[in-house]
């Protein structure tokens, strides 16, 4: 039995604009508290965004305080 896919599963971020999901990295900068910020281009209508990303490790909470 084939499942259909449901968009509201779907992941990743759309455009605010024209609600597509295509975009092109024109800036990426690592930032001091270990987050990687991206600046991006929708593909469809040109509007800028921005997102940060934390890696799991500056995600979590260190395991032992000394």
């Amino acid at each position: 039995m084939k499942q259909s896919r449901n968009t509201s599963d779907a992941r990743g971020i759309c455009c605010p604009k024209c609600a597509c999901r295509h975009f092109h990295t024109t800036h990426t900068e690592p930032l001091r508290d270990g987050r990687i910020r991206r600046r991006k281009v929708c593909r469809h209508c040109g509007r800028r965004i921005v997102t940060y990303e934390a890696s799991v490790r500056s995600a979590r909470k260190p395991d032992c305080y000394m």
